[in-house]
């Protein structure tokens, strides 16, 4: 084989990071990041299948780059919400993951043990103490601080090393090793390590494991070294930089640069498919029985790269691994992680009247953009990945799937699936509320499908190119910079060059919801005589008195307590329609009088759909019996009962 130029430097940097991977002072940054890169790890892990354990050691190298000193350090130890029943992770979830299969055993529970942290020579864990921000549940450990001899400056780097075991709970919430009935030496290994958390201007934002929120953490370069027995498949966040074996282990050291957590899984039964797309190399882990499944789900992965390339940027890394766990193991499915993710063919649809794990493929590649990328918070804001994430999905699967994935038949699309749900729970708690702090029965709307409908009834009202300018405005200003959702607004606002505060303000930062039903329709043939020249006219209407004249009027309620701007279709017995320009209808009753030479036989708003938010379609649209309606002629006193009626209300 020819190497070009690029090659063999490519292969030259990772012949030295391998040579030099863990250096104590010294991390692999290239001289480009893309992120701040405040955050930096160096891990060596052991996996102990025998004993479901991980023995590892780190070196972080970190930096305050806000503008204020810290005197302390806080870091997460999410494997101990897995560690007794009285966590704040198991007294939320009710023991139980998604609300779902099996209750937690705590024979089978799991931990996060630090048996050393230093920083520089001096020892401090005996300043280690656990610290409970969110709920100050005292039995709880997931968060961990240490009070520092001297305040670290903005702009100054210290290196911290840390010892600790880990042991492993049976696969119950994202993490954890295969019960063996099911599959045996199955590992998914995640939120593992002691994980510093972010320094904000406003102080620590490190919250404890919720079992409905995700994760929050800085951007930084990645060296781990996994190490375990000769015949585990492994896949991993990041690049493969070397392989080493003994006669019993192997050890993969593996390069993630510019992202913000590492994940990965063994186990030895894997298959392994692989292949390059648009510069990105594919590692799909499947088990043989899901063999027949390959080429459609890296095709829906394929369909999911090239979407986003397009409607938001380019994916910045050089690998994407993703999974499917072996079957019956749903709580390993449907996760992601930078530069990886997992799928799985578990769900709540009938498998073969829903392709789930084509969705879900979809799903979990989106959450690199969102999650991944833009990094936003997913304790506070996680409708800004989850919701951006279902909103992608939704077009992805309109674009190549004709919206929706379907068996035999089966017909019901992601769109409406997520206008179903949003309809279930239009007005709750704010979606601006902290997630982690929301009901439990609220956060999924409020996370997923609520602002997915929201973003598709935005990208309706400002059409496709405004709104794909917008997203892809958002994309490239605050990837790599944890957006906040007043970032979001302020970017669509000054893309979009229209003031959106009233969509923002109504239906993010409060919970309004509209329900706008055509009441009735009202038309009359009358006398010239009778026309008021001041009232509107439908377009192209004859007034001069050679043609018939019709007064007509349609009554618009709104029964909710918002307002979204939306069309009106008018059609006329001769068959001409009009479609009006967009109505707001503010007010909750509303009455549009015109005429026309042509009595109106049917009225609809919103005909083409683009308002998913209105919560009852049944009631936009009104016809009227032309047979008793129309050819009537009211005399002068029936004209004006009918006027001072409207005044009064009686209509």
């Amino acid at each position: 084989m020819k190497y070009t130029y690029k090659q063999l430097l490519c292969l030259a940097t990772l012949f030295c990071l391998s040579a030099n991977f863990f250096g104590q002072s010294e991390q692999s940054i290239d001289s480009n990041p893309l992120s701040p890169r405040n955050a930096n790890y160096n891990i060596e892990v052991t996996l102990l299948p025998s004993t479901k354990k991980l023995k590892g050691k780190e070196a972080i190298k970190w930096t305050n780059i806000t503008s204020k000193p810290t005197d302390e350090l806080q870091f997460h130890l999410y494997m101990n919400g897995f560690s007794h029943d009285r966590t704040t992770y198991m007294i939320e979830s009710g023991g139980k993951y998604r609300g779902v299969g099996k209750k937690f055993d705590s024979n089978y529970n799991g931990f996060n043990k630090i048996t050393s942290i230093k920083i520089g020579a001096t020892e401090f864990l005996n300043n280690l103490e656990f610290i409970q921000p969110d709920d100050n549940n005292i039995q709880d450990s997931t968060v961990a601080r240490i009070i520092l001899d001297k305040p670290i400056k903005t702009n100054e780097t210290v290196n911290i090393e840390i010892e600790f075991t880990v042991k492993l709970p049976m696969l119950f919430s994202k993490t954890g090793y295969s019960d063996p009935s099911i599959a045996k030496d199955f590992f998914l290994i995640a939120q593992w390590f002691p994980k510093i958390g972010v320094l904000e201007e406003t102080g620590w934002n490190c919250h404890q494991l919720h079992p409905h929120t995700e994760f929050f953490s800085d951007y930084g370069v990645y060296n781990v070294a996994i190490t375990t027995p000769k015949e585990f498949v492994i896949g991993a966040t990041g690049q493969l930089v070397s392989e080493t074996t003994t006669d019993s282990t192997k050890t993969l050291k593996f390069h993630a640069e510019d992202v913000h957590d590492f994940a990965w899984t063994a186990y030895p039964n894997f298959k392994i498919y692989e292949e390059s797309y648009n510069n990105i190399a594919i590692r799909f882990l499947y088990n043989k029985e899901y063999e027949s499944d390959v080429e459609e789900q890296v095709q829906a992965l394929r369909y999911a790269i090239d979407y986003f390339q397009e409607h938001l940027g380019k994916y910045p890394y050089p690998t994407i691994t993703f999974l499917n766990p072996p079957n019956g193991l749903n709580a390993a499915g449907g996760m992601e992680y930078p530069t990886f993710f997992t799928v799985g063919r578990n769900g709540f649809f009938i498998d073969n009247l829903f392709s789930v794990h084509l969705a879900t493929t979809i799903h979990e590649y989106a959450h690199q953009m969102f999650y991944g990328i833009l990094g936003s918070n997913e304790f506070e804001n996680a409708w800004m990945d989850e919701g951006m994430t279902s909103y992608g999905t939704q077009r992805i699967i309109d674009m190549y799937y004709g919206g929706h994935i379907n068996r035999d038949n089966f017909s019901f699309t992601n769109e409406n699936r997520d206008r179903f749900k949003y309809l279930t729970k239009p007005n709750n708690e704010s979606i601006l509320t902290k997630s982690y702090k929301q009901k439990p029965s609220n956060y999924g709307t409020n996370s997923y499908a609520r602002p997915a409908t929201l973003l598709r009834t935005l990208e309706k009202h400002l059409g496709e190119e405004a709104f794909k300018k917008g997203m892809r405005f958002y994309y490239n200003t605050w990837k790599f910079k944890h957006p906040k959702p007043k970032d979001f607004f302020e970017v669509m606002n000054k893309s979009s060059e229209t003031n959106l505060s009233w969509f923002f303000d109504q239906f993010f930062r409060d919970n309004k919801t509209i329900d706008y039903e055509l009441n009735q329709i009202f038309q009359q043939k009358i006398d010239y005589e009778f026309i008021d020249l001041g009232l509107q006219q439908f377009p192209d209407v004859n007034l001069s008195g050679n043609q018939p004249i019709f007064y007509n009027r349609v009554d618009i309620k709104n029964h909710g307590n918002g307002y979204f701007p939306i069309e009106l279709e008018i059609s006329l017995e001769n068959g001409t329609v009009w479609t009006s320009a967009k109505w707001d209808f503010k007010l909750n009753y509303t009455t549009i009088e015109f005429y026309s030479n042509s009595p109106v036989i049917k009225a609809q708003l919103d005909p083409k759909r683009k308002v998913l938010i209105d919560l009852t379609y049944s009631n936009n649209g009104k016809s009227v019996d032309i047979a008793n309606a129309t050819g009537k002629f009211v005399n002068r006193w029936q004209f004006w009962i009918h006027n001072i009626a409207q005044l009064l209300g009686g209509f």
